[in-house]
């Protein structure tokens, strides 16, 4: 690191915050998605219930109704995958960096420049914030995977049942 002048640091600093920007737009995207897809799951689930009352067919309301079971279940993981998560900011307030223990890590460790420790701290957000987005976006490929499968096999049973 002490390779690195005052503009490379900021250099590397101005870049580093752009791509923290854009993991953060990534998980706002994730979280958009995940909206739409509880939106899809509250339209789709009363018209089905409405249907399997007014057909009244047994098997057809079993396979209805677990259908039903794994919306819910589905809608279970996108609440997990939606809710309150850290944040980071771009930057930090200045009482933070003048905190005690900050000081004396910054003596013991011989960093000479806030810059080159700021620069370490937002490599800490872009891994942890990446890190999160991989768990979300798998998740969320899961119950979608999840949804499609069995909608399509409720399909299926739906067209088995109508023609017998």
């Amino acid at each position: 690191m002490d390779l690195l002048d005052d503009k490379a640091i900021d250099f590397i600093f101005s870049q580093g915050e752009k791509y923290l920007e854009e993991l953060c737009k990534v998980s706002d995207s994730i979280t958009g998605r995940c909206y739409t897809l509880l939106g899809i799951i509250f339209a789709i689930c009363p018209f089905l219930v409405t249907t399997v009352l007014s057909v009244g067919e047994f098997l057809f309301s079993v396979v209805a109704y677990l259908f039903a079971v794994v919306c819910i279940g589905v809608c279970i993981m996108l609440l997990l995958t939606m809710k309150p998560r850290d944040g980071y900011s771009k930057g930090r307030d200045p009482k933070e960096l003048t905190y005690g223990p900050f000081m004396e890590h910054y003596k013991e460790n011989k960093i000479s420049s806030y810059a080159l420790y700021e620069l370490e701290n937002l490599q800490w957000k872009i891994d942890a914030t990446g890190k999160a987005n991989n768990q979300r976006s798998k998740t969320f490929t899961i119950a979608l995977w999840t949804l499609l499968v069995s909608f399509c096999s409720l399909l299926v049973f739906t067209m088995i049942f109508t023609s017998c």
